[in-house]
């Protein structure tokens, strides 16, 4: 590479919540991940996903629209979390391509074995409890 590029990489600290009553956010708004792990448009897509299903659930009205965000926060925001908890240095020159390898396997595998539509199942179970829960 004759002019190599460098640019800052940022990360935010984990959200508590990411809902509060009617009003919900999403993408790297709530889950901004370094560029190295590849996973945060597809995060966003995922959480989309739900939370499209869940708007247009027949359950979700402008009364009930609180706990259909709940649902998609109690699934979506642990998802994203651990994305965050599991994000490596990859600017350290000593670090071996091999060991950083073995690392983001073992970090991410439990995101490769997540289906969004199990998570799709959990939330909408959730809405049709109708009842407030906590974050898990």
């Amino acid at each position: 590479m004759d002019k190599p590029s460098c640019w800052a990489i940022h990360s935010k600290k984990e959200l508590p919540i990411y809902t509060h009553n009617r009003v919900a956010i999403i993408g790297d708004a709530v889950h901004a991940v370094s560029p190295h792990q590849g996973a945060g448009a597809g995060t966003a897509i995922e959480d989309g996903y739900i939370l499209d299903a869940l708007l247009a659930h027949s359950r979700t009205t402008l009364s009930t629209l609180p706990v259909a965000f709940k649902a998609y926060e109690s699934i979506c925001l642990r998802h994203a979390n651990q994305f965050q908890a599991s994000e490596t240095d990859v600017g350290d020159d000593n670090l071996k391509l091999v060991a950083f390898g073995e690392t983001f396997l073992g970090n991410n595998r439990w995101a490769w074995e997540t289906v969004a539509d199990d998570n799709l199942v959990e939330t909408t179970s959730l809405l049709k409890a109708g009842t407030p829960f906590e974050t898990q």
